[in-house]
């Protein structure tokens, strides 16, 4: 029938569509409706939340409780989020080796190409394929300050990454 464009079905179908769709918004609204009549005292600031925060949570990422062994082999959960991060912490930042496994005197091979220098468009590429809303790194700056200070930001962010690969250091703090 989907060759047929003018057949009598699709109409129905067009009508019977657009008759749920209506079910479905009527139902919705007398869900709410009826919720909104139920509410005792507390549940006002409840429905307040509902009607005042966007749709959907924002982005914010939720962790369910993990499941975790303990030194001594048991298997125990971590449900608080104070022991979810110290359970991934220790999951992706295990303790170092106890000895070394480079051998000592190591001789390591030259590099296989020279250092070449940044340049601007790079810099400045590179700034636009970043995730405007991603967490800051340890220097606190988010990525939305470089993209929207990008045309100010590049010319110092070019010199400051070559002088820095060139002397071969790095900044901690």
């Amino acid at each position: 029938m989907r060759g047929l464009n003018d057949h009598p079905v699709h109409a129905e179908h067009r009508r019977t569509h657009n008759k749920l769709k209506e079910e479905i918004r009527r139902a919705k609204q007398d869900h709410w409706t009826a919720y909104l009549e139920g509410l005792n005292q507390n549940d006002v600031y409840l429905a307040n939340k509902y009607i005042t925060t966007p749709y959907g949570d924002g982005g914010r990422t939720s962790i369910p409780t993990l499941k975790i062994q303990t030194p001594n082999g048991n298997l125990s959960e971590a449900v608080m989020n104070e022991e979810k991060s110290h359970a991934l912490a220790c999951s992706f930042f295990p303790p170092p080796p106890t000895a070394s496994t480079v051998p000592q005197g190591f001789n390591y091979p030259d590099t296989v190409e020279s250092f070449t220098p940044f340049n601007e468009r790079e810099v400045a590429r590179i700034i636009s394929n970043t995730v405007p809303l991603k967490a800051p790194g340890p220097d606190g700056i988010c990525n939305i300050v470089f993209k929207k200070c990008k045309e100010q930001l590049v010319p110092y962010l070019t010199h400051l990454f070559n002088t820095t690969l060139e002397l071969g250091t790095y900044y901690d703090p």
